[in-house]
C-alpha cells in the first residue's frame, strides 16, 4: 500500500477528499501488483524449475486487488483503536479460509486447496471491512493528498518491499539451490517455530502504533509504552522459545512423526531467532510513529544485506547452514537495531536491557530445571508424549516462580499504588 495505512494512522486530522483519495490509490496498486506478479508467473516459473508454480502465481495474483479493496478501511478501524472488531473480522477470515482449504483438499484439489483458502479469506476479510464501515468512498481523487501520503510512505514503500524480499529470500534460495524437498522440510519449521510469534508481534505493533501515533510529540511517553511493549513480549517469547529449544526432538516426533526428524535440526537455530525478531520487530514501530522512515529504510537495507548474504554463505552447508546463517544475521542486525530505537527515544540503554533481563533470567532457570528433571523423567521408562508433558509443567511452574521473585519490586509497587488508590 506504499504506507498509505501508516500515513493515515498517523495523521493528526484526516479530511474527506484524503480518505477517497487513498482508497482509489489503494485500488490501483492492488491492481498493478497483481499485473506485475501475473507478468512474473512464467519467468518464476523458470527459475524455480517448477511448471506448476506458473498457473498458481496466476490465481494467487487477485489476492492483490481483492485485499486492496478494505485496506483503508482497516487503517480507519486500527486509527480508532478497533482492535476487537479486526479481531473478529481476521478470525472469521482465517476459520473461513480453512474451512474452504479442507473441504477442498478433502476433494482432492492438492496445492489449490491453498490457493484458494487465501482468495476466499483475502476476499471474506474486504467484505467484512466494507460491512463493518459506514464510510464510502467518493469519486474524489486530488494528486495534492496523493503526493502527501506518499511523500510520507515513500522510504516506508522501500523498507517494506525490502523487508518482503528478507523475508522470502531464504525460501527461495533454498527451492532454487537445494530443492522442493528442503524447502517444504525448512519452511516447516520456520512456520512452527516463528509463525506464532510474528503474529504475537504483529499484535502488539498494530495496538502500539495508533497509540504511539497520538503520542508522537512525546519522546518520554514513547518511551516508556515502546518499553512495556518490549518487556510484555519477552514475558511469553522468552519462555515459549527456550522451551521450544529443550523439547525440540520430543515436539517434532510428536507432532510430525519420526520422519521430520530433521525439522528438529533447524529448531535449535530457530527458536533463539525467534527470540531476536519479538523483541525487535518493535523498533520499526518507533520509527513509523515519530516520521523517521529514513531511518527505518537504512536499517531495513542493513538487514537485507546481512540476511541474504548469510543465506547465499549457509546454504553451501544445506538447511542447518541456511539456518545457522540466520540465526547470526539476527544478532548482529539486533544491535543497531536496538540501539537506534533507544537513542532516538532518548532512553537509559540500562532500562531497555531490565525489561528485557528479566524474562530472560526466569527462562534460563527454566532450562536449568529441565535439564536436572529430563533424566529423572526418562528413567522412568515413560513415552514420548509423557515425558513431553511433564517437562511443559515443570518448566511452567519454573518459569512462573523465578518470574514472579525478579519481579518482587514491580508486584510491590503495584499493591502500594493499589492501596493508595
Amino acid at each position: 500500500d506504499l504506507g498509505t495505512s501508516v500515513a493515515i494512522i498517523r495523521m493528526q486530522t484526516l479530511s474527506e477528499t484524503m480518505k477517497s483519495t487513498v482508497y482509489w490509490l489503494n485500488i490501483g496498486l492492488g491492481l498493478g501488483c497483481a499485473g506485475v506478479l501475473a507478468a512474473m508467473a512464467y519467468p518464476l516459473a523458470s527459475l524455480f524449475r517448477q511448471d506448476q508454480v506458473f498457473p498458481v502465481i496466476l490465481a494467487l495474483a487477485v489476492v492483490f486487488p481483492l485485499s486492496s479493496i478494505g485496506l483503508l478501511h482497516q487503517a480507519l478501524l486500527e486509527r480508532d483503536s478497533q482492535f476487537r472488531r479486526m479481531a473478529a473480522i481476521e478470525t472469521v477470515s482465517a476459520f473461513g479460509g480453512l474451512c474452504l482449504a479442507i473441504l477442498l483438499a478433502a476433494g482432492g484439489a492438492g496445492i489449490w486447496s491453498l490457493v484458494g483458502q487465501m482468495i476466499f479469506a483475502a476476499a471474506l476479510g474486504s467484505a467484512q471491512l466494507l460491512l463493518s464501515s459506514r464510510w464510502r468512498p467518493a469519486l474524489v481523487f486530488r494528486k495534492a493528498d496523493m503526493r502527501v501520503v506518499l511523500g510520507f510512505g515513500t522510504h516506508l514503500s522501500l523498507f517494506r518491499l525490502l523487508n518482503y524480499f528478507e523475508q522470502n529470500a531464504d525460501s527461495m534460495i533454498i527451492g532454487r539451490m537445494l530443492g522442493p524437498t528442503s524447502l517444504g522440510v525448512y519452511s516447516m519449521a520456520y512456520k512452527v517455530m516463528l509463525f506464532p510469534l510474528q503474529n504475537l508481534t504483529a499484535v502488539s505493533s498494530r495496538a502500539l502504533f495508533p497509540a504511539l501515533s497520538r503520542n508522537q510529540e512525546s519522546a518520554a511517553t514513547i518511551g516508556r509504552l515502546y518499553l512495556r511493549s518490549v518487556g510484555m513480549v519477552s514475558v511469553i517469547a522468552a519462555p515459549l522459545m527456550a522451551g521450544a529449544f529443550m523439547l525440540r526432538h520430543e515436539f517434532v516426533t510428536i507432532v510430525f512423526g519420526p520422519r521430520w526428524s530433521e525439522v528438529a535440526t533447524i529448531f535449535q537455530w530457530l527458536a533463539p531467532v525467534g527470540f531476536i525478531q519479538s523483541i525487535s520487530a518493535g523498533t520499526g514501530i518507533v520509527f513509523m510513529a515519530l516520521g523517521r522512515s529514513r531511518m527505518l529504510l537504512a536499517l531495513g537495507l542493513l538487514g537485507a544485506v546481512l540476511q541474504v548474504s548469510a543465506f547465499f554463505i549457509g546454504v553451501r552447508w544445506g538447511l542447518e547452514g541456511v539456518a545457522a546463517s540466520f540465526f547470526v544475521a539476527n544478532v548482529l542486525n539486533l544491535f543497531p537495531c536496538f540501539c537506534c530505537a533507544i537513542a532516538v527515544l532518548k532512553l537509559a540503554p540500562w532500562d531497555a536491557v531490565v525489561e528485557v533481563g528479566k524474562p530472560l533470567l526466569a527462562s534460563g532457570f527454566m532450562v536449568f530445571v529441565l535439564y536436572l528433571v529430563g533424566p529423572v523423567v526418562l528413567a522412568r521408562g515413560w513415552p514420548v508424549l509423557g515425558y513431553f508433558l511433564c517437562q511443559v509443567l515443570c518448566g511452567a511452574l519454573a518459569y512462573v516462580f523465578a518470574l514472579l521473585v525478579l519481579l518482587q519490586q514491580d508486584i510491590s509497587d503495584f499493591r502500594a499504588i493499589a492501596r493508595f488508590g
